[in-house]
Parts: C-alpha cells; sequence; structure tokens
C-alpha cells in the first residue's frame, strides 16, 4: 500500500512516513517534465495558451497562476466519455469516486469521507448552488437542473475553497458553465435507448434576435437501476436561458427551469420499506447583471430563487412485544404512516466586483445573503418551519512582484445562524520557474456549516399520544466541521508536445467531523411505548488526517484527440482507533485509483474513445459487512458523423462495465455490463 502519512496508533498522531513507491513516482514524473520541456521549445502548437479558469479564486486566471489545482473537463471530452450522469463524469478527475446508490442515487466524493451523500463539496450551475439545504445537506444529482448536452465546460478545483464560496465548498468545488443561447444550435435532437432499461430523449431549440439570445431545453431519462431490484428513476428536465446584450457594456444572463425525479425505493417482502415511487421537484429561477467598465474593470449583481419539495410516504407494519400490549393495552401490530415529505425554500443575491489594482495587482470582491426555510413534520416534529440565514463578505487579491512569482490570498467571512461567525482563509504562492513550468505551494482553513437536520432532526412516530418511535432526536448544538489543509503543486504546459502534468501533494486534516451516534430514550416511561430503546443524534466526533499525492498527465494534440491517465495514492487515518469510526473512514475512499481515457478520430466520420477505470478496496456504507474488493471497469463509445438534413448527425453505441462483474456501492448490488445506442442531430 502507498501512503505518504501513516497514523501511529499508541498516541493517534500522525508521522510522515515516506512509501518508496510515491518517492520513486515524484521522481520519475519531475525527470519527465524536466525532459520534456527541454524538448519543447516551439510554442506554436494545440495548447498555445495556458486554459483560463474561473473558479479557484473568482479571478479569471491562466492555469498556471491559480491558487489551487484545477480540473477541466470541456465539451469535447464529455460527449466522448458516453456518460449519462454528470456525477459520473467526476471519475475523469483525479482524487474522485462515483457511483450509483441503490441503483437510482447517483454518488460521488473527493478523497473519501462521503457515504451516500456529497455533503463536503460545492457543486454550481452557472453560480446557482446546488447544495441542498435538506436532510444532510450535499448534492442531489438527480436533481441538479441542467442536461449535460448544455455544458461547456466544468472546472473542478481539487481541494477546500471555502474561500472564495464559502462553507459548503469544504472539500472542493465542481463548477458547471452552460453554453451561452447565442452559441446555442438552432434545433438540437438526441436519443438513446439500451440495456439497463435506458431511455433517454432530449430536445432543444434556440432563437436569436441582435442581441437577444434564448434556448429552451426539455429532457426525459429513464433506466431500470440494478437487475433484480426494485430501484428505477424517470428524471425530467424543462430548462430556459437567456442572453442579453443590453448595450456595450451592461448584459443580463437568466435562467429558470424545473426538473422532476422520480425514483423507485424500497423492498419486496419488507413491511417495514415496501416497495413504492418517491417524487422530487425542483423550481428555479436566476438573474445576473454584469457591467464591463471601460478601464478592464466590472461587476456582476446576482439573484436566485430555488423552490424544492419531495412525496415519500407508505405504511410501515409495525409488531408490538406482548410486555408491551400488556403495559400500554397496544394492539398485536400498528400500521404507522411515514411520510417523509418535505419542502425547501432558498433565495440567494451576491454581489461581487472586480478591480485592476496597478499593473501588479488585481482584486475581487464581494457580499451574499441567503435565507433557506425547511418544512418536514416527521424529521422536524413539533417545529412548523425552520429559517436559517447567512451572510458573506469576501476577497481575493492577486499579487505579481516579479514575472516569476504570484502570491494569492484571499479569505471568505461568514456569519450563518447554525455555525456563527467563521473566517476562512486561504495563501499561495506560484512560482514560475520557466514559462513551461510552474511550482506551487498553498495553505487553507475552512468550515463546513452543520445542516438543519443535524442540529434539529427530530423524528417521531405516535400511536394515541404514545411515542412509538423516536429514531432521531435533536442535538442542540454543534460546532462546524474545520479542515486545514496544505498542498505542493506542479504544473507542466509543455506545449509543442500538446502535453500537460498536473501534480498535486495534499495533507487535510479534519477536525470536529458531524456523526450520528446512538443513544438511549430518555422521556418518562407513561410517555412511551419503547419499541426501539435507543436514538440516534449528531456530535462532534472523530478527527480524519487525508495524505497522498494525485496527478493527470494529458497528451492532446487536438481538440478532440486526446491521451491521458490519471492516479491517485491516498491514505484516511482516524483519530478514533479501534472504534466503528475508524472503519468509517480509512476505508472510505480506495488507497489507489488509477484511470486511463483517450479519445481518436478514426477518419470517414469516425471516432472513437475509451476509459478504464481502477479502484482499490474501498467501502461506501462504512460498515464491516459492506467492504468492497478492488474492482476495474471498462468503456467503449464508437461514433459516426455526417449531414443530413442541412445539420450535423451523429450515431453511437457506448458500451459500459466491459469485463468483469462489479459490486461498486454494496456487495448485494452487481453492477454488469451495460450496452446502449443513440442518435444525434444538431442544426
Amino acid at each position: 500500500m502507498a501512503y505518504l502519512f501513516r497514523s501511529d496508533k499508541k498516541n493517534t498522531t500522525f508521522v510522515f512516513k515516506p512509501n518508496h513507491n510515491v518517492i520513486h513516482l515524484l521522481a520519475s514524473l519531475s525527470l519527465l517534465g524536466t525532459c520534456m520541456t527541454a524538448m519543447a521549445e516551439d510554442e506554436s502548437a494545440f495548447l498555445e495558451d495556458s486554459p483560463v479558469v474561473l473558479s479557484a479564486s473568482r479571478l479569471s486566471q491562466p492555469l498556471r497562476d491559480a491558487p489551487g489545482a484545477v480540473t477541466v473537463l470541456d465539451r469535447e471530452q464529455i460527449r466522448a466519455s458516453g456518460l449519462r450522469d454528470i456525477s459520473d463524469l467526476l471519475r475523469l478527475v483525479p482524487g474522485f469516486v462515483a457511483t450509483i446508490a441503490y441503483g437510482s442515487y447517483p454518488v460521488a466524493g473527493y478523497h473519501g469521507l462521503t457515504r451516500d451523500r456529497s455533503s463536503r463539496m460545492l457543486v454550481l450551475i452557472d453560480g446557482r448552488s446546488a447544495y441542498s439545504p435538506y436532510f444532510l445537506g450535499g448534492v442531489e444529482w438527480n436533481n441538479l437542473g441542467v442536461d449535460i448536452d448544455d455544458i461547456e465546460r466544468i472546472e473542478v478545483v481539487r481541494g477546500s475553497n471555502s474561500a472564495a464560496y464559502g462553507a459548503n465548498a469544504f472539500l472542493g468545488v465542481v463548477n458547471i458553465t452552460t453554453r451561452k443561447a447565442m452559441d446555442s444550435e438552432r434545433v438540437s435532437l438526441s436519443a438513446q435507448q439500451g440495456e439497463g432499461g435506458i431511455n433517454d430523449i432530449s430536445v432543444a431549440g434556440s432563437v436569436k434576435s441582435g442581441d437577444l439570445g434564448v434556448r429552451i431545453r426539455a429532457r426525459q431519462q429513464r433506466d431500470s437501476g440494478f437487475a433484480d431490484y426494485y430501484d428505477g428513476r424517470n428524471l425530467e428536465l424543462l430548462d430556459l436561458r437567456g442572453d442579453y446584450q443590453i448595450n456595450n457594456q451592461l448584459a443580463l444572463e437568466m435562467h429558470a427551469g424545473t426538473n422532476k425525479s422520480g425514483v423507485a425505493r424500497g423492498t419486496y417482502g419488507d413491511a417495514g420499506d415496501p416497495p413504492r415511487w418517491t417524487t422530487t421537484q425542483q423550481s428555479y429561477a436566476l438573474a445576473r447583471l454584469r457591467k464591463s467598465e471601460t478601464d478592464g474593470n466590472d461587476w456582476t449583481l446576482s439573484y436566485y430563487h430555488q423552490h424544492e419539495f419531495a412525496k415519500d410516504a407508505f405504511t410501515q407494519t409495525t409488531a408490538i412485544p406482548l410486555p408491551l400490549q400488556i403495559a400500554f393495552g397496544l394492539p398485536a401490530s400498528i400500521d404507522i404512516t411515514a411520510d417523509s415529505a418535505y419542502r425547501t425554500d432558498r433565495d440567494d443575491i451576491e454581489f461581487q466586483r472586480f478591480q485592476s489594482v496597478s499593473q501588479t495587482t488585481r482584486a475581487v470582491w464581494g457580499l451574499g445573503w441567503r435565507r433557506d426555510s425547511m418544512y418536514s413534520p416527521l424529521h422536524f416534529y413539533g417545529v412548523e418551519t425552520i429559517n436559517t440565514q447567512s451572510t458573506r463578505l469576501f476577497g481575493n487579491l492577486e499579487w505579481r512582484p516579479a514575472s516569476s512569482w504570484l502570491f494569492n490570498a484571499g479569505a471568505m467571512i461568514e456569519k450563518a445562524s447554525l455555525s456563527g461567525t467563521k473566517t476562512a482563509p486561504r495563501l499561495a504562492v506560484n512560482y514560475h520557474a520557466s514559462s513551461q513550468q510552474t511550482l506551487r505551494a498553498a495553505w487553507s482553513r475552512a468550515y463546513r456549516t452543520p445542516t438543519p437536520y443535524e442540529v434539529y432532526s427530530n423524528t417521531k412516530y405516535i400511536y394515541d399520544g404514545k411515542v412509538l418511535r423516536w429514531t432521531d432526536q435533536p442535538a442542540g448544538s454543534l460546532r462546524p466541521e474545520r479542515v486545514t489543509a496544505w498542498e505542493l503543486g506542479y504544473l507542466a504546459e509543455l506545449r509543442s508536445l500538446a502535453t500537460t502534468l498536473d501534480v498535486r501533494i495534499f495533507d487535510e486534516k479534519i477536525e470536529d467531523m458531524i456523526q450520528d451516534r446512538k443513544i438511549p430514550l430518555s422521556i418518562p416511561a407513561d410517555q412511551l411505548s419503547p419499541v426501539r430503546p435507543e436514538s440516534r443524534t449528531s456530535v462532534n466526533g472523530d478527527r480524519a488526517r487525508t495524505n497522498g499525492i494525485e496527478y493527470q498527465l494529458m497528451w492532446r494534440p487536438s481538440r478532440r484527440n486526446w491521451l491521458s491517465i490519471a492516479q491517485t495514492f491516498m491514505n484516511i487515518r482516524s483519530s478514533e482507533v479501534g472504534t466503528q469510526f475508524e472503519v468509517r473512514n480509512q476505508r472510505s475512499a480506495p488507497h489507489v485509483v488509477t484511470v486511463i481515457s483517450g479519445a481518436r478520430e478514426l477518419g470517414y466520420g469516425f471516432n472513437l474513445s475509451a476509459a478504464h477505470y481502477r479502484y482499490g478496496r474501498m467501502n461506501w456504507e462504512q460498515t464491516e459487512q459492506e467492504n468492497l474488493p478492488p474492482y476495474h471497469r471498462t468503456d467503449l463509445r464508437l461514433g459516426y458523423e455526417f449531414r443530413t438534413g442541412g445539420g450535423k448527425a451523429e450515431v453511437f453505441l457506448v458500451a459500459q462495465h466491459l469485463g468483469q462483474v462489479n459490486n461498486e456501492f454494496k456487495q448485494r448490488y452487481e453492477t454488469d455490463r451495460r450496452i446502449f445506442g443513440g442518435f444525434r442531430w444538431e442544426y
């Protein structure tokens, strides 16, 4: 096993212990970058300019100037992957793992500690946060409100970025940018169908008139989940984007839409979790006004509203033990209605200002306000509505004292109802050893605010005025989780060789982790029929430390031809040695992940792409019984492009999970081969 750090179990400190394989890897990568740089003298090839990213600091920066590691997935890579879910695209990013939980719930995580919720990273869609305020927080991948065909690019900040985006960007940011309406095709149609009940169709149209562009998209996505399980899904989306250039300086961007996910849940023959169809619907609207000033400065003002509600009700049959029947006069069994319906609303407003202070200094700053309201009679028993608010003030300063040196300093000051006032700072220095090689060192501290469910959850099942079950009790108060992170980075952009090498060494120390623990019930006996003698609550408990190295080597001679290899070597250690929490944390991500992917234009309209993924042992559910063995999967996509009806068309065939049958989430769920074909036409 390769690791950079190990835990000294005797005193639960963390001791640096280099592994020879990692040392050899670092030396090899460094030598490779040096040798290839010596060969790369002509800078007129495909990678003429360093990619420009926005997500690391909110400043528009070449990749070599960013204060953190950023992976960019562009439109060509997304289409060539053949993947249907946005969460699955993160498999291509170093440090990430992704799967489908229970056959119908996509989940992805960076550096483990995820379980079946993506609760320690932030996903943005055109600036709108997809981090759900309900339940355990995280990302509801089935309800992002964006079609994969409308994505222009995805920027993934690998590492904590709360200095730029606040508490939810605890371990990383996935920033999804959609195509402008003015750049969209007039008509777009796609459909795909195949094994596993796959049946998708998507239609879009755009209208352009002068400085106004409008695009509308409708999509339906279906599949049947795992074989032999009741876990299919049906996702529906209607999305609208408008772009209006008011004058030379003012531009207005508008988004509105609704999406609905229907998911099969439950198990045949299980009275406590019967088969049923659950639905979640979300509606959203966003407006952003941007002014570009003549001196190069600009400002933006944005507002969005988001509404979400879900339906999930069923009847549980609970057997009552004989002593309780006699003591409380209860029948032999009781039918309990479990109605997990909920409703949430979010309003968010933000102002951001960019200023070029001098020839060597640039700055971005801003402030924002957010309000969330949640209603769930079952999970917040006795409370009509829970309301939370947060305000934020952020800024990032970029200073270039010399051509070879660049300093980034940023911070977010956030005041939240559930965690008080916290400051998340970041410092980074980039050294340009040459025009094609950059070294980076960065330090940051970030916080994750507890969710209302973690603080206020109070789930009771009542019968005849008595509590039959009390599964969750309020925590009272919780401290926010805290992560202190260090990283060293190396970036080689070998332009004449059309090759980039991105290396990140990381050390992330997480404290005050919020976990659920069982506690005894403590209410008067005459008020309770104790079918279950214990309950759960949230507490600040374990500390975890994650460290290792990840890299990606990409050769890309043209926009549609590339070969990439990405690897992650990671180790997770827990402070609660010998407990279930140690098992939970250290197995929540594979120690080694390898991803090899590529695409090639074959000529005569044909194109081929492939990806091979290898994962070490891990455990999504974080229980001893659900340890997953190492596994690998291979995906292939073959397409043929041609022109018809005045537009561009493509027919394609995708084969996923080739090779062995895998257990990617739980041991009883077998992920077998899926083959599907499709057609795309754009005019």
